[in-house]
């Protein structure tokens, strides 16, 4: 038996976060564990014609039986496949905006013929002969922690058949159980490509317990259910290792490259951070007006927002640029990379996390890991990942009486020293036993 992992929608070539960052984490701990077990770990990409391995083999240090499987025919496939993520795009946007005028936009329709038109160019790769799909044999596991949602149905159902174990991974189902942070169609087609995914699994997994619960409410009150979601945290590697992590925590380290005003706006202000793409849902707008009031009264701390533009960004992005304390108090950065994360964590406040609705909760442990403290909207989530470790509010008062004590020394002080003991696996210590259960291992 072999273990495919599905990397639907994954782009490589980019740096790695959220969920392609999880899918890259299973794929480096595969390969280890692979060659400790003496089972073959495959990285593809689900099609109409079947799994294609991903070209160039992603992740660190591939087995030597993977790189020979991708010296046959050489494959566009892949990158046919990749495009389906911008095909998609594209289309919702397009039914979005017919959505506001008032017109019917055919949601699965359009939807259809756009992944219709993109099976149908993979076919012609394969006609041609420059495309084979890698044989399956019943009881191959097919493990999907990417972007099944986005992969049409049928494509794993034909898998199914052919005696292939189906294995989903849920890192949330938030357009469900928070929709009004989504936008239609899509929100839609989510719970209809989930609830496809419950009939079609053969075992479901998420990425928190409190996601794993969402599942199976989801699923009873939809007729779906009973079923069993397990749980596969999300694990955590240093995001600088070895001797950079060292140098950034002695205060030694000094970035090649220029980040604007970044490096000395930390070392200097040390300010309060918020980290992750800008979208409602992460709380941003509320969090940046809770500031401009304490600025207003006094306060001369800083806060750094960090991360991309995400889904309905705009009145975020707005809320930034256009508070009169912007590149005054208030900075964004979208541009940081793994090691600026980690040099903006070891030198910042704390870490202001004030999402209404997350399936898990990265930044939270790579700040209180790296010694950063810890302020969040006290949500079920948020207390899973965690637990006592953080300072937890759910008012403005709350909010602003915890960043009034952590901008004082002593505050700050106290609530370092109660995250010292913070702890959380790492990616290899929960792959390991993952990939057993999938291979149906003892363990």
């Amino acid at each position: 038996m072999r273990i495919f992992i599905d990397c639907s929608f994954i782009d490589f070539s980019r740096q790695p976060t959220g969920i392609p960052r999880v899918v890259s984490k299973y794929i480096e701990g595969s390969y280890t564990w692979a060659d400790a077990r003496g089972i073959e770990v495959v990285p593809v990409v689900t099609t109409a014609i079947g799994l294609i391995p991903v070209r160039p083999v992603p992740g660190r240090n591939p087995p030597a039986y993977l790189k020979q499987l991708v010296r046959t025919p050489v494959s566009s496939a892949s990158a046919a496949a990749s495009v389906a993520q911008h095909v998609d795009e594209v289309a919702f946007r397009f039914q979005a905006a017919l959505s506001e005028l008032g017109a019917s936009p055919m949601p699965r329709e359009c939807l259809h013929a756009a992944r219709t038109a993109l099976d149908r160019l993979i076919e012609q790769f394969t006609e041609a002969d420059q495309v084979r799909p890698v044989a399956v044999e019943a009881g191959d596991v097919l493990f999907c922690p990417a972007y099944w949602h986005d992969v049409p149905p049928e494509h794993f159902k034909r898998l199914s058949d052919m005696g292939v174990k189906v294995v989903t991974l849920i890192h949330d189902i938030l357009p469900v159980t928070h929709a009004k942070f989504y936008e239609a169609p899509w929100k839609f087609q989510f719970a209809d490509a989930l609830a496809k995914a419950i009939r079609q699994s053969d075992a479901l997994y998420a990425v928190s317990g409190y996601t794993a619960a969402s599942v199976e409410e989801f699923a009873a009150r939809n007729g779906l259910g009973p079923i069993k979601v397990h749980v596969a945290h999300n694990g955590h590697d240093p995001l600088a290792p070895g001797e950079l992590g060292a140098a950034i925590a002695d205060g030694s380290y000094h970035s090649l490259v220029k980040r604007r005003v970044s490096d000395s706006l930390f070392r200097e202000q040390q300010p309060f951070i918020m980290v992750g793409t800008l979208e409602p849902k992460k709380g941003h707008i509320p969090a940046i007006r809770a500031f401009e009031a304490m600025w207003q009264a006094g306060l001369e701390r800083p806060l750094v927002v960090i991360g991309r533009k995400g889904w309905m960004e705009q009145p975020v992005v707005e809320a930034v640029e256009l508070s009169p304390y912007y590149n005054e108090k208030l900075f964004w950065f979208d541009d940081f990379d793994d090691v600026d994360l980690a040099f903006a964590y070891r030198h910042a406040r704390a870490l202001i996390f004030s999402s209404y609705a997350e399936g898990f909760g990265i930044p939270m442990i790579e700040a209180l890991t790296l010694g950063c403290p810890l302020v969040a909207l006290d949500t079920l989530v948020a207390r899973e990942v965690a637990g006592d470790a953080g300072l937890f509010f759910s008012d403005f008062a709350g909010f602003a009486g915890h960043v009034v004590r952590l901008d004082t020394d002593e505050g700050h002080g106290a609530a370092v020293r109660a995250i010292a003991g913070f702890n959380w696996p790492t990616w290899d210590e929960l792959t390991v036993p993952l990939l057993d259960r999938l291979a149906g291992l003892p363990g």
